[in-house]
């Protein structure tokens, strides 16, 4: 309000002094007796124009430079110098200019002559009247004192001005980092020299800003100017983005700073404490996690005794501080998760050669399966936070490890395509196993009896080729510690028998049984059920009107508990027996011993109780062979190779891998059957390539692995061209959803 009411008094002296002069100089000539007595009566603003047009008139009249450099002196004392300095300036050297016109042009006569006109002056002196020394006097003191007003005046002007554009520079580079910086965990990682540069420069002109205030501060105590009494009050910087980016008003006697000296030096504290750390840490935590994934991909061989590395959780959390989204924390957590991956695929239960069971196998490639995607997953997230803005942050670090933004792409291409490559070589150590496990029993393997060799090689029954008294083995099964054997015995030229034998460890028959059902069939078990009281196995008995079926229960010492025909005429592929539920199930397909070489026809599923009866019997047309059936809960789960099948709305459902008549070329399905046997759901897994699945495992309730290879069946069977075949391998959850596999098209 102060400035608006001077700039109106000096708008409105100009126009006075303008109309004034307009007025007077079309008048006669002005008296200075009565323009002496404007100055004693009227306002300066009036007098001003009046002395001005009389100095014109009258150049010699030695007063009226007195009596202007009087009203000018006093505005140059009125105006605000902080303000207006300009116009403050202007009377600085309109006083000078007139009390200097006085002094020079003043003589003892003109004195004398116009003594009364010094009256307003207040002039002392020690004679009656006022003397020339008197007012030359006044004159050497008033010019004095207009060069101390005038010195004291710039130098409290430039120590304010001073510090005013320090601290506006202060406000532009702080602004300026703000908008480079979005946060200020940002600027703590990415600093480098140019911040720096930047904060020192910051830091300085603050310094600056206080110490040109403390000076003016002590001019105006010394010197005041005005009521300017000002006092300044540091607010602190807490809200980054939000404080310190407005101006403050230097002219309130309240002055607000925030205080940029303190934000430095609390930055420049984070900078080269915590940020330093973290510099160190991650040089040491990569080079810690890349030492050990060499260890472990150079590993030869196999051990439960390997340690893995992880990232150190005080050095995570220190990262995680300042980068929530840290590209190195994920990378590190990448690193951390492939040692693992790699930890567990070195476990012994990825050995090939040991004699660990197919379905605790099964269970641990899951899990490694789960790691290995959980890898992936990390390393696809990495990828993700590979921004200009994140590699700035570990500009040093990147660039030194992985050639930048560049590098850190190619890292992540070749990180997923060694993925999957350790995965490939770890499921085809699964391979291995699979085609052990088929094939795990040859004709140098068997045991003995009486003297004769019971080979423990599983053939498809062959009865007229078969040599007498001699036993051909179709199926082996064991539970525990103790083996069963089955197959068919050759009695004579005219009657061949089921038999059962049972065999420890060290290979010694326990005990030996035929089972003949008819003297007049030729009698084969081809499949049996192992469990802990006993086993469970169907016989088939074929003659010249057919085949039929046999349900036997034996118990462990080789006693028959039952004997149950079964209303089939194809040959069994699979059996099962509930213990919990007191269930069998049975399956029957075909008249062909060999289950590839079975045409369109229907795959029959019984359920059955204890006593052999029927609860329910369910027949699905499909052509392909049944490789197992999953009890889920309360339903059953049938996997099929197929390449043609009907399903349950009775539309015509086939493979895409081949033509309508190459049976050869197979892809799996799962058909869910109810626990009264109804189709509730049908699922087929399709691929222009054809693979045939060997093994169905239940892992758990809610994971079943489907294991095979991607070939034609006919291939499988030939070990040397299996062992060439890639192996086929999928996750599959109760609701028949393949959740996994490594088909890659």
């Amino acid at each position: 309000m102060k400035h608006r009411k001077n700039k109106l008094i000096i708008e409105l002296f100009i126009f006075l002094l303008l109309i004034t002069s307009i007025e007077v100089s079309s008048q006669k000539k002005l008296k200075y007796k009565k323009v002496y007595e404007s100055v004693l009566t009227k306002k300066p603003t009036e007098v001003y124009p009046l002395l001005l047009e009389f100095q014109r008139q009258d150049p010699f009249h030695v007063n009226t430079y007195f009596q202007l450099a009087v009203i000018a002196e006093r505005w140059s004392k009125t105006y605000d110098p902080l303000r207006s300095i300009d116009d403050v300036k202007y009377f600085i050297y309109n006083t000078r200019l007139f009390y200097g016109l006085a002094k020079s042009k003043m003589t003892t006569k003109e004195v004398r002559k116009n003594r009364k006109y010094y009256n307003n002056l207040g002039i002392q002196t020690t004679k009656k009247k006022i003397q020339f020394e008197d007012i030359n006097s006044l004159l050497d003191s008033k010019i004095t004192e207009n060069k101390t007003h005038d010195n004291n005046i710039n130098v409290i002007y430039n120590n304010y001005n001073i510090s005013l554009k320090h601290y506006s520079n202060c406000v532009k580079i702080f602004k300026k980092i703000n908008q480079e910086h979005n946060k200020l965990k940002d600027l703590y990682l990415v600093a480098d020299n140019s911040l720096n540069v930047e904060l020192n420069k910051l830091s300085a002109l603050f310094d600056s800003t206080l110490y040109y205030f403390q000076e003016y501060k002590t001019l105006i105590s010394n010197y005041p100017i005005k009521d300017y009494n000002q006092k300044y009050k540091l607010l602190p910087i807490e809200v980054y983005r939000l404080h310190g980016l407005t101006t403050s008003v230097f002219l309130e006697n309240d002055i607000r700073l925030w205080n940029y000296g303190k934000w430095v030096g609390e930055v420049k504290s984070v900078i080269n404490g915590d940020i330093k750390k973290i510099r160190k840490n991650i040089t040491e935590t990569d080079n810690q996690l890349s030492k050990k994934i060499t260890e472990f991909k150079n590993y030869k061989g196999y051990s439960n005794n390997l340690k893995g590395a992880k990232v150190d959780e005080k050095k995570a959390f220190l990262i995680n501080k300042y980068d929530f989204k840290s590209l190195t924390l994920a990378l590190f957590k990448f690193k951390e998760s492939k040692i693992d991956y790699l930890l567990s695929s070195l476990d012994e239960m990825n050995n090939p050669d040991n004699n660990i069971s197919i379905v605790k196998k099964a269970k641990y490639y899951e899990k490694l399966i789960y790691k290995k995607k959980k890898t992936d997953s990390l390393n696809r997230y990495f990828k993700s936070l590979i921004t200009p803005l994140n590699i700035s942050k570990y500009k040093n670090f990147i660039d030194t490890k992985y050639r930048s933004e560049a590098g850190l792409n190619s890292y992540y291409s070749n990180e997923t395509k060694a993925l999957k490559s350790n995965m490939d070589n770890n499921l085809n150590n699964l391979k291995k196993v699979i085609l052990k496990n088929i094939n795990k029993y040859s004709e140098l393997d068997s045991v003995m009896y009486k003297n004769k060799k019971i080979s423990l090689k599983n053939k498809y029954p062959d009865f007229e080729n078969a040599n007498l008294k001699s036993y051909y083995t179709t199926t082996v099964k064991t539970f525990e510690n103790y083996t069963y054997v089955a197959g068919y015995y050759k009695q004579s030229k005219t009657n061949i028998s089921s038999f059962i034998a049972k065999f420890d460890k060290s290979k010694k028959i326990e005990w030996l049984k035929n089972y003949n059902i008819s003297n007049k069939t030729n009698d084969c078990i081809s499949k049996l059920y192992a469990y802990e009281n006993g086993c469970y196995a169907v016989v088939e008995s074929t003659d010249n009107e057919g085949l039929k079926n046999t349900l036997l229960s034996i118990d462990k010492s080789g006693k028959e508990l039952l004997r149950k025909e079964i209303n089939s005429k194809y040959i069994s592929r699979y059996l099962d027996y509930d213990d919990i539920n007191e269930l069998i199930i049975v399956a029957f397909k075909g008249t062909n011993y060999n289950p590839l070489d079975n045409g369109f026809d229907s795959l029959s599923i019984y359920q059955l109780n204890l006593k052999g009866d029927i609860n329910w019997n369910k027949k699905i047309k499909i052509e392909g062979n049944l490789v197992n059936i999953i009890k889920m809960n309360k339903t059953y789960v049938l996997f099929n190779n197929f390449s043609r099948y009907i399903n349950n709305t009775g539309k015509l459902e086939k493979n895409i891998s081949g033509g309508e008549n190459d049976k050869s070329k197979t892809n799996l399905i799962a058909i869910q059957l109810n626990e009264f046997g109804k189709i509730i759901n049908e699922k087929s897994y399709l691929s222009e390539k054809p693979y045939f699945i060997v093994k169905i495992v239940k892992i758990n309730s809610e994971a079943i692995n489907a294991l095979g290879v991607k070939d034609i069946a006919q291939n499988f069977l030939e070990v040397k061209k299996a062992e060439k075949a890639p192996l086929f391998y999928s996750l599959i959850n109760s609701k028949l959803q393949q959740y996994y596999t490594n088909w890659y098209e």
